[in-house]
């Protein structure tokens, strides 16, 4: 089957010969144009005209010859002596383009030759602006393709796919039958939007200086060298396309949606761009929606997703004695709502676990050394980060105002900081990790918090862990609160400040009756810790023998004892000081000795304490699903008190994780039946 005729008359055994001359009639390539252009005008993904007009002409093909005679120098050959499959060598293609074009990933269009035979034209790899594109293949311009490749499509019918351009010439006329291509004349080169060769290069060179920030990670300098390009151009596809991905790398979602669909239009639907604009709808909608799925990673089943930055119904403001500023509600919160997700400015990776005690603590410096220097270097890159950082000043410098705009913060903004620096790897045992995050920076610490803070990869979550009313101030623990005043104290102190919340006032007004047991506690704990620590490496199952764990879970006995003598003290009072040392009933959980302490103080009882104090605790939900499934060994699935526990593990869960759907919280509980609480 060599051309046009012999597939002609090869189709007219499966179809009329009327039918088979429609793949070539230019009223029927017209009509079958006009309606793929409007499926994906109206689409706007270009997926279904995709599958209609290119998928069959985009498949691998042989390397068409890439022309570079001029037109005078080559043949004419007319669409009825075209082969199918064949490129052919020496021969120009002269005729009239019947329709305006459209773009999906080539340009699409119909061509017609001096005898009235119609044939589809595929341009491909053209990177001109969409206005030349239009001018160039306009309606009822004369054209010449030089050394077409005929091929046959997927669908049964044929076209010509041009690989360059540069094949197809504008021509100010099509020569007669008989007319010589010596005497043909080339249209001067068509400059679509009057961008001249000097402005060209200077648009190259703009482009290639802000693709090189871009992919340097500074993003802030690429949009700016991008702004300057399209001063010299405004509808240059490349330079737009790359403006609206450095927006999106920004967290500037809805001005990236912007430029985005500015870039699809002007590109006539070129897939990638659709595929970048529909990547940042959606992640404008998750930043204000709070629509975040996560399940899968606090299921262990996947690695850390990324997640774009939220800011829910809150605000800085100045709070009462000399706390400075903090974080407030603005409306009524629920338990378990989230508040905000903030993508960490700098993040400096912890290594690995399974160093001594000193080596962490010499890690520990380090990563705080090496996260001054991210922080320093990334502030060089980003103006943006440096007005947050500056605007974390405590407030004494007079020259602003202490309490900076919320707008700094907000993702769909002008100033936004953007995540700089390695990232924490999914797939290594980290030590942990220390980063900057710029919002979560205003909230400050209390030893009865109302909110709790959970990390996926590099990105915080801020949930409600209590109900939180308007105008409240939102606040976290900056470490571990689960142990005894003097110790909280100095950890304030490397903070850099003392709290004076009041739990650590009911404690320290009782603090000479404490004191003998604070002793004991210190005493006790690291011996504790290391004889769990001990029995973890050697692969055996909790609980079990620990007379070191047993011991210190008498802490509690003592307490008991100490509270007793203050019977104004209140219940809730009571409920603080047993969270303090609650550490040592949990070491305590462990050891097959529990017996002796559990009717002084039983599981729910000190869960209770736990939860009142701080109710966004993880380990609160290992206890209570280690409950659950002892529970569930003993007397079955059913039950009132496998009930009552279950419907506690669902609160405490909400507490610590968020709100999920009820077969993921059941999942979550199951899976954290297995955590360490010690």
């Amino acid at each position: 089957m060599n051309n046009i005729q012999e597939l002609a008359s090869a189709m007219s055994g499966l179809c009329s010969e009327q039918d088979a001359w429609a793949h070539f009639h230019k009223g029927t390539l017209v009509h079958l144009h006009e309606t793929a252009a409007r499926t994906h005008g109206h689409l706007r993904s270009g997926r279904a005209a995709g599958r209609l007009l290119t998928s069959s002409l985009s498949i691998a093909e042989p390397n068409a010859s890439l022309a570079t005679v001029a037109v005078q120098g080559l043949t004419p050959i007319r669409l009825r002596e075209l082969k199918v499959g064949h490129t052919h060598h020496g021969r120009v293609l002269f005729g009239t383009l019947c329709v305006n074009p459209f773009k999906i990933n080539a340009i699409m269009t119909v061509l017609e030759d001096d005898q009235g035979l119609a044939v589809r034209v595929g341009i491909y790899n053209s990177m001109s602006t969409p206005s030349a594109l239009r001018a160039k293949y306009s309606k009822g311009a004369k054209v010449a393709i030089k050394e077409p490749y005929f091929k046959q499509t997927l669908d049964g019918s044929v076209a010509i796919r041009v690989e360059n351009p540069a094949n197809v010439v504008r021509m100010a006329e099509v020569p007669g039958e008989n007319q010589s291509t010596s005497m043909v004349v080339e249209e001067e080169p068509c400059q679509g939007n009057g961008v001249d060769k000097g402005r060209k290069v200077r648009l190259l060179a703009v482009f290639n200086r802000a693709e090189t920030h871009f992919q340097m990670g500074d993003f802030e300098r690429a949009l700016e060298v991008c702004n300057e390009g399209l001063e010299i151009d405004p509808e240059n596809l490349k330079i737009i396309f790359l403006k609206g991905r450095a927006l999106h790398s920004l967290k500037s979602y809805d001005q990236a949606c912007q430029v985005l669909q500015m870039a699809v239009e002007l590109s006539l639907g070129q897939v990638d761009i659709e595929d970048a604009l529909r990547r940042s709808k959606a992640a404008c909608s998750r930043s204000q929606h709070r629509v975040y799925d996560i399940s899968e990673f606090l299921l262990g089943m996947q690695p850390a997703p990324k997640v774009e930055d939220f800011i829910g119904d809150v605000e800085i403001k100045k709070t009462r004695g000399r706390r400075g500023r903090g974080l407030f509600a603005t409306r009524d919160i629920g338990v378990g709502e989230l508040l905000m997700v903030s993508n960490a400015a700098v993040i400096v990776n912890g290594g690995v676990r399974g160093l001594e005690m000193d080596q962490s603590h010499e890690l520990k410096i380090s990563l705080q050394e090496d996260l001054v220097d991210n922080v320093f270097n990334a502030a060089k890159k980003s103006q943006k980060l440096r007005q947050q950082l500056y605007e974390l000043d405590d407030g004494s410098v007079q020259v602003r105002s202490s309490l900076p705009a919320m707008d700094s913060f907000h993702t769909n903004r002008r100033v936004t900081a953007e995540k700089f620096g390695d990232e924490r790897r999914e797939d290594e045992e980290s030590l942990g990790f220390s980063g900057l995050w710029m919002l979560p920076s205003f909230i400050n610490h209390s030893c009865l918090p109302n909110a709790t803070r959970l990390n996926v990869g590099s990105a915080m979550f801020l949930h409600a862990a209590k109900p939180i009313k308007k105008r409240e101030e939102i606040t976290i623990s900056y470490f571990d609160t689960l142990l005894p005043q003097p110790q909280r104290e100095g950890f304030c102190g490397v903070w850099g400040f003392k709290c004076n919340c009041k739990r650590c006032s009911v404690e320290k007004s009782i603090s000479t009756a404490l004191e003998g047991l604070n002793a004991q506690f210190e005493a006790l704990h690291h011996d504790a810790l290391e004889e769990t620590n001990a029995v973890r490496s050697a692969g055996q199952d909790f609980p079990t023998e620990l007379p070191k764990s047993a011991e210190f879970a008498q802490v509690f006995e003592k307490l008991e004892q100490i509270l007793a003598k203050f019977p104004r003290m209140k219940e809730e009072e009571k409920n603080w000081v047993r969270a303090s040392y609650a550490t040592a009933y949990l070491a305590g959980m462990q050891s097959d000795k529990l017996s002796s302490v559990e009717p002084i103080l039983s599981r729910d009882k000190i869960l209770k304490a736990v939860v009142t104090t701080v109710p966004g605790e993880i380990r609160t939900l290992a206890m209570v699903a280690q409950q659950l499934e002892g529970l569930k060994h003993q007397i079955g699935i059913e039950g009132s008190a496998v009930d009552y526990c279950v419907a506690q593990a669902r609160d405490i869960c909400v507490r610590v994780l968020g709100i999920h759907n009820e077969h993921i919280i059941l999942a979550l509980i199951s899976r954290h039946a297995k955590s360490t609480i010690f």
